[in-house]
């Protein structure tokens, strides 16, 4: 059961991955191959510098150290005066942390544009008349976690995919430093072996703890922020004092665990880089050890010397591509919202269809979350009441009764009460949703005589309503 589980996570989470990058790269495929040039060429420039400063301060050690290449351009570059080698040397290194610093600002613009194409995506889906499956994805909390999508989710979904989109060249810079290894060395590269084994399972729990915090945050945020929202207003309006506020209040508010879990969830990058630091550190201290020294006048220390610098940009490789693994768990959470908003189905399923005419005539409906036209008629359209669906205000403005089925929607108590009263004669059906489910009235007069409007508002998650008269 538990490999069918990992099996099944899996197949979801590469199903998000590839619709995300997807849709990223069909839209921003110039950026994206500007932005692999851009930390190409960086990285090339760095490795210059690099390589350039070990052959050049080795060349002044031993000048005949350059003809084993049989390159004539380096003998030729490092004859010249060392103040001249150093600072073209240094000039490559500048432009390659300019030309990376482009890279991210290009990355940046490119994001924001798919962040706002997205949206664009969203709003498109909300108001498709031939598709209300989406309010599947919000259906618990449909305001709240409409503006949680737009507001935020689509934000962490532009960070992951410009993180993942960078990916490109620390693979290519792995996978090189990896071959120039076993050629320098194979039986050095062997010896880490274990700690290779050892870093892939540390990683891999590393991910999972990214996106179990994210999870647990998720569920955290809201109620804490509520409950502290309520403290802030008893210390404005002098109900708490600051003592009690800043003792009992506050910790009750659950601001100590909320907060945890917030730097809990930065802390999964500095893992990466921890656990990164001490694979460099371990593997180097392995190599070092598995050296024969006895023979210094033999011994090669520039081929120690390209070993370390290699397994130090496979390192680094490995570092970024860790990473964007880790940002992707830590966003899962969010990026699935609204990867499951946009892929939302368009068909309806045939038990759903069968309920459309269980209840004919003229349909009353109060529920709190109905204050927004589409969120009402979505809802509405996913518990099938009537396909014909009206608010309460479009329902006043009729002169007399539609001649069909219909299903008139409302978040107002009093108001929808009084407009009951008004057209009974006229009204088959009334439904009242509150948090602890439906209520079906099939007797019109029962429902004015059971229903209270205060009591109603007291039932519903939503802890502001605004009443009839506000309106």
């Amino acid at each position: 059961m538990a490999i069918q589980h990992i099996k099944k996570q899996g197949k979801h989470y590469w199903l998000v991955f590839k619709w995300m990058m997807t849709s990223y790269y069909r839209q921003e495929k110039k950026s994206f191959w500007l932005i692999q040039l851009l930390m190409g060429l960086s990285m090339a420039l760095g490795l210059i510098w690099l390589l350039g400063l070990i052959a050049g301060l080795n060349f002044l050690n031993d000048p005949s150290y350059l003809e084993q290449y049989q390159v004539s351009f380096l003998k030729f570059f490092f004859q010249l005066p060392i103040g001249v080698w150093v600072l073209l040397l240094s000039l490559a290194g500048l432009l390659g942390a300019a030309i990376s610093f482009l890279s991210f600002h290009v990355g940046v613009r490119s994001v924001i544009r798919y962040q706002v194409k997205t949206i664009k995506d969203i709003f498109a889906t909300i108001q498709d008349d031939k598709n209300h499956q989406w309010i599947h994805v919000v259906e618990n909390e449909p305001l709240p976690k409409t503006n949680q999508i737009i507001k935020l989710s689509v934000g962490m979904t532009g960070l992951v995919a410009r993180r993942l989109s960078r990916m490109m060249i620390p693979l290519i810079t792995f996978l090189v430093s990896f071959v120039v290894l076993i050629k320098l060395d194979s039986y050095l590269l062997s010896l880490l072996a274990p700690l290779a084994f050892l870093y892939v399972i540390a990683l891999y729990f590393i991910n999972r703890y990214a996106a179990r915090n994210q999870v647990i945050l998720s569920g955290l945020s809201k109620r804490t922020m509520r409950s502290l929202s309520d403290v802030i207003k008893g210390v404005l309006n002098r109900t708490v004092t600051h003592q009690e506020a800043a003792t009992e209040k506050l910790l009750d508010s659950g601001y100590q665990t909320f907060s945890d879990y917030r730097y809990k969830r930065r802390l999964a990058e500095i893992h990466v880089t921890w656990l990164n630091t001490l694979f460099l550190v371990v593997g180097c201290a392995v190599i070092i050890l598995s050296v024969d020294f006895t023979d210094k006048s033999s011994f090669d220390w520039m081929h120690l010397l390209y070993f370390i610098v290699a397994l130090r940009y496979a390192g680094s490789g490995l570092q970024q591509m860790a990473s964007a693994t880790v940002s992707f768990s830590r966003f899962l959470p969010e990026v699935e919202l609204v990867y499951a908003l946009l892929n939302s189905g368009t068909n309806e399923t045939e038990e759903a269809q069968e309920n459309v005419n269980d209840y004919p005539g003229c349909v009353f409906f109060l529920n709190a979350q109905f204050s927004e036209c589409i969120i009402a008629e979505a809802l509405l359209k996913q518990k099938h009441i009537h396909d014909e669906i009206m608010s309460l205000d479009d329902f006043k403005e009729y002169d007399e009764y539609p001649a069909r089925d219909y299903c008139v929607y409302s978040d107002k108590p009093t108001q929808f009460k009084i407009t009951v009263r008004k057209y009974a004669k006229g009204i088959n059906w009334v439904f009242i949703e509150t948090d602890s489910g439906i209520k079906v009235y099939d007797d019109i007069q029962q429902f004015l005589d059971e229903f209270d409007p205060d009591d109603f508002r007291k039932n519903t998650a939503q802890s502001i309503m605004l009443d009839d008269e506000e309106m």
